[in-house]
């Protein structure tokens, strides 16, 4: 059974400098065996925000508002749930159900989570 690597704060902002000098995610990705899709996240996250955006949060409890987003993100913009949970800080689980609940028509059963 293989534990996946965890990719610190330092390596992550490695891998931006890599990319501000022309590296494909793609390369970072097979090479340093990073998730594509994270590293996109991340990517965008540190054009906006820095440094900053490299850094860990914690998940969080959404609220309806917050959920509806979620949602209407993945469905509008074709995001994964890696990705939505990694732009949200929303756990994929959380963001299944959701999407789940919105296909069956019950988005009113997350009022009241």
């Amino acid at each position: 059974m293989s534990k996946r690597k965890r990719h610190g704060y330092e390596e992550c902002l490695k891998y931006m400098h890599l990319i501000k000098e022309g590296r494909s995610i793609h390369s970072i990705h097979v090479e340093y065996g990073i998730n594509g899709e994270r590293l996109h996240v991340l990517w965008n996250q540190y054009q906006l925000q820095g440094k900053a955006g490299l850094l860990k949060k914690k998940n969080i409890k959404a609220d309806y508002t917050l959920k509806k987003e979620i949602v209407l993100d993945i469905e509008e913009n074709r995001l994964t749930l890696h990705a939505a949970s990694l732009k949200y800080g929303a756990s994929p689980p959380t963001n299944i159900s959701m999407v789940t609940a919105i296909q069956n028509g019950r988005l009113g059963s997350f009022e009241q989570c």
